[in-house]
């Protein structure tokens, strides 16, 4: 996933377009969990699937932290994980080498509903230019069904 999405569908419409149910913790969320521009560095709270719960959605936050780490502390790894992307771009080439992705690739995977994604392309002169991809129709982008069906 890129490090900037939008996601404008609200959950009653994610449940509905997914055929899922909320499956909420102890706090509830207030929110609709709506943004124009998601930046994945500042690690929002995002609706989703979970391979192991598929037929739900959950809040959870964006980003993945290696197995021997304490979730509770997701702030404080965040912070220090930064100088080497915090998790946040899985290459498909080192997805089974690297220590972050290699424990969880095959059994801890999610469908994160989005309407679109940008995705920054080098223009002249060196600066970046972010092109927003989305459907035609404006509904959420569908993932692969080999991704979703593992």
């Amino acid at each position: 996933m890129c490090f900037g999405t939008r996601v404008t569908t609200s959950a009653k419409d994610v449940e509905k377009f997914y055929n899922v149910s909320k499956l909420m913790g102890k706090t509830p969320i207030e929110d609709e969990l709506t943004y124009h521009h998601a930046n994945g560095w500042a690690h929002p709270l995002l609706w989703i699937i979970p391979q192991e719960k598929s037929n739900h959605i959950t809040p959870s936050v964006w980003g993945i932290m290696p197995q021997n780490s304490i979730g509770a502390d997701y702030k404080n790894y965040y912070k220090e994980a930064a100088r080497f992307g915090a998790g946040l771009n899985a290459q498909s080439e080192k997805l089974f080498d690297h220590f972050i992705y290699r424990f969880s690739a095959m059994t801890k995977r999610c469908v994160i509903p989005v309407n679109g994604f940008y995705e920054p392309h080098t223009a002249p002169k060196k600066f970046k230019v972010p092109f927003y991809f989305e459907r035609k129709n404006g509904s959420p982008i569908e993932p692969s069904r080999t991704l979703y069906d593992h």
